[in-house]
């Protein structure tokens, strides 16, 4: 079997991790090539994945209409002549001569929108990357099956220690797209948090986005400058080995299908708190392995973290040792990577 997996870009983000994992994985078993299509990619980001792996870029500059592109995109296509075409984006279909839609697979990697609905059903088989993204396919006519994201659970460093320091170090990671991933919300909260005098926090956002430029504004408008840093974008290799120094991940989505940094966490044995989005809250199983607050709440944030703050250690330890088994057993890209291949193999 020949698997191609097809993106528009590789820039850091949930969908590029997991599809490093998952071809790295899917390697040890069977042919893969990946084609990235734009002009847009982290070079750090492509050299951890296994050498066996053809990785082909296009080289389209963003938002190009020239049809040269589509036409080496099929060439490129025939070349490889894959058993199966998995595209990460659903307009992909688009590009694709028909002869290689008929062996063409889609991950819907968020939760579906009006963008989704004009050409996923033009795949052969829709994957979602959780329940409640399969749910919502569902309530728009859509059949779909469920290969929950997955990660690699030992090459987390593991946090030892519950806020060691006097200062209450959170992280929020992820593209700063604050109309999705709510990081207004987070710095709303930390205002609140700080204006109480409540506790003493310290939050690292760490990502690159449009919204970037907007939340360092509100940020100097509630006069936090010396609560909140932004690091930038950081690669998995930093993630693994940095995420142990947090006391707590928040995760403030508006919009999430799924919540890959909140697996991530859970792997450091780092506590999370998620807004109530269906995505992370069946990661944590409704409370039993992380800690939720209302979506689209501040308030409710900034009281959920006081509480994480004054819990013992002993309560922290029960609940991400549990959470540390979740991943480990239900998220984990052997298991993803595996499903996949099953599923290749009923449609090959």
């Amino acid at each position: 079997m020949k698997i191609l997996h097809i993106v528009f870009s590789f820039k850091y983000g949930g969908i590029e991790t997991m599809l490093v994992n998952i071809v790295n994985e899917q390697i040890q078993h069977t042919q893969v090539s990946i084609i990235i299509i734009n002009d847009n990619y982290e070079q750090s980001l492509l050299d951890r994945i296994d050498k066996k792996v053809q990785i082909i870029k296009i080289g389209r500059p963003l938002k190009s209409k020239n049809l040269f592109y589509i036409f080496k995109l099929n060439y490129l296509i025939k070349k490889i002549s894959p058993s199966i075409i998995h595209s990460h984006n659903s307009s992909i279909i688009k590009y694709l001569y028909p002869s290689f839609r008929k062996i063409a697979v889609n991950t819907i990697h968020d939760t579906p929108n009006s963008t989704h609905f004009p050409y996923i059903r033009f795949y052969q088989e829709i994957f979602a990357i959780s329940k409640s993204v399969q749910n919502n396919l569902k309530e728009n006519k859509y059949d779909s099956i469920v290969v929950e994201n997955g990660i690699q659970p030992d090459n987390f460093l593991k946090r030892n220690h519950h806020h060691a320091s006097p200062i209450f170090k959170i992280v929020q990671i992820g593209r700063l797209k604050h109309y999705k991933k709510g990081q207004d919300i987070l710095i709303k909260a930390c205002s609140l948090l700080t204006n109480n005098k409540a506790t003493t926090i310290h939050i690292d956002f760490i990502g690159e986005g449009d919204s970037k430029d907007y939340l360092i504004r509100l940020v100097k408008e509630y006069n936090l400058n010396s609560y909140i840093s932004f690091l930038g974008s950081k690669d998995t290799h930093y993630i693994e080995q940095h995420l142990k120094d947090y006391d707590l991940l928040v995760q403030p989505s508006r919009i999430e299908g799924f919540g890959l940094t909140v697996a991530e966490a859970m792997a450091a044995k780092v506590p999370v708190l998620v807004s109530g989005q269906e995505g992370p809250m069946e990661i944590i199983n409704h409370g039993e392995y992380g800690f939720y607050f209302n979506n689209n709440d501040e308030h409710d944030l900034a009281n959920k973290i006081i509480e994480i703050v004054h819990l013992q250690e002993s309560q922290i330890e029960i609940m991400v040792n549990k959470a540390l088994k979740r991943v480990q057993e239900d998220y984990n890209i052997k298991r993803t990577a595996n499903k996949y291949l099953e599923h290749y193999k009923n449609l090959h």
